[in-house]
């Protein structure tokens, strides 16, 4: 799939939320922020015997997760008398920004101001990064603010602007989860409203997981993928990949940074508002039948795209007979576009299409599923990894190198597929890869 071109429909249909993590206010900071364990270590200092916090910490930590290290090291300022979530909103109010990375935020920012900052971090580096550019702050226990054309930036655990708002140790953990208030359903709604973009995570990471399973909890991604994506500087095991869309329909993208990712959304948005605008006027006509859309605009390679961009910001059931039946159509009217005299460009674009309604739609049992299958079967008994007259090399280079982003799910039906019918080895290749 083009994610490129999703995230810029996303901004320009003022519906992207960035879910950031530590590693983002690492990214902010220069690298200078502290991780979780590092923060811990420091708060040792601050203690009256600091070797003997520390080598307790060491032992905690061989043992107890950090949270539970965490509410160890807090019954220690205890016992001195001592807030142990002043001290550590102290440390982090010492974290400066770096230039660079904060420009590229802000820029971004003042160009999107309709997207949301959904943040487990405690520090500030979001808000200063934003000089000149209006924005409000949210946590949990102040009212949330409504200014118009402001940033919105909620701190889904506390923030050092309110120390006592911080949730860092096991009981706090627990008391938020239990409590299910207001402010953590409205930010669960609002990323469920959104397309999510993941940055500065740990796939392994506790906060991470816990709110990807509340939004799997609460059958909020049950109708349509691709609404989910961790970004990651480092290569992700296809297996790993595997565990994350089936368990959260979460698309991976790897090996990129994320000032790149944030200057390719800006540049793209502007166009994609355009595009919005006169998709929208006409997707309901031909959802209902009423009108078809041009061979013109069907014969472009990122038409497809716009039809599931539009569709998705106008609330439309990817799951419904009228949607899917309408997908059915364009999937046969590619095909006949492969057809005509020197048209190799259809053929690539067919396997993108296919690679896109694969990553969105789960395929399984829908009224999709033949029509999906056989367009899969015409366009990967065409491929070829080397020359070869009649079969296109193009479109080999896009199943290749974008088979990974597939729902799992819809990779088992395509393998048990290709088990029954006649496929070429370069395509069983790929898809028992």
């Amino acid at each position: 799939m083009d994610y490129k071109q999703t995230l810029a429909f996303a901004a320009a249909s003022n519906a992207l939320c960035l879910f950031t993590g530590s590693g983002f206010s690492k990214n902010l900071s220069g690298g200078t922020s502290p991780d979780w364990a590092e923060l811990l270590a420091q708060l040792c200092d601050l203690l009256n015997d600091p070797g003997q916090a520390k080598a307790q910490l060491e032992q905690a930590r061989a043992t107890y997760p950090l949270e539970d290290c965490a509410q160890i090291l807090e019954l220690a300022f205890l016992r001195e008398g001592r807030s142990f979530k002043d001290s550590l909103a102290e440390l982090i109010s010492r974290i400066t920004l770096s230039d660079g990375a904060a420009e590229s935020l802000r820029r971004f920012l003042s160009d999107n101001k309709s997207t949301v900052v959904v943040t487990t971090n405690y520090d500030s580096l979001v808000q200063q990064s934003l000089a000149g550019v209006p924005f409000v702050t949210n946590y949990s226990g102040k009212p949330i603010a409504r200014k118009p054309d402001a940033i919105q930036i909620f701190h889904v655990h506390g923030s050092i602007e309110s120390p006592s708002s911080i949730i860092a140790t096991s009981s706090d953990y627990y008391q938020f989860i239990n409590q299910g208030g207001y402010f953590s359903q409205k930010t669960l709604t609002l990323m469920h409203e959104s397309t999510v973009v993941i940055l500065g995570y740990s796939l392994s990471d506790t906060n991470l997981k816990a709110i990807l399973s509340d939004l799997h909890y609460h059958g909020m991604r049950s109708i349509s993928r691709g609404n989910i994506f961790y970004v990651t500087r480092g290569v992700v095991p296809a297996y790993i990949r595997d565990y994350y869309e089936a368990a959260y329909g979460m698309v991976v993208l790897e090996n990129l940074e994320i000032n790149v990712l944030l200057n390719q959304i800006s540049q793209d948005a502007p166009a994609a508002k355009q595009q919005l605008a006169q998709a929208e006027a006409d997707i309901s006509d031909v959802i209902a039948g009423r009108k078809q859309w041009v061979d013109n605009f069907i014969k472009l390679r990122d038409s497809l795209f716009k039809i599931f961009a539009t569709a998705n910001v106008n609330g439309v059931d990817f799951g419904s007979r009228q949607f899917t039946s309408m997908i059915s159509d364009l999937l046969t009217r590619k095909r006949g576009f492969c057809n005509q005299f020197g048209a190799w460009d259809q053929y690539e674009h067919l396997a993108d299409w296919l690679v896109h309604i694969g990553t969105v739609i789960d395929i399984r049992g829908s009224d999709l599923e033949n029509s999906y299958l056989d367009a899969l079967n015409y366009s990967m008994n065409r491929i070829s990894s080397t020359y070869e007259r009649g079969k296109s090399w193009y479109a080999y280079g896009v199943w290749k190198s974008k088979w990974k982003f597939i729902s799992f799910d819809n990779k088992l039906l395509v393998r048990a597929y290709t088990g029954n019918n006649a496929f070429c080895q370069d395509a069983l290749n790929i898809v028992n890869s």
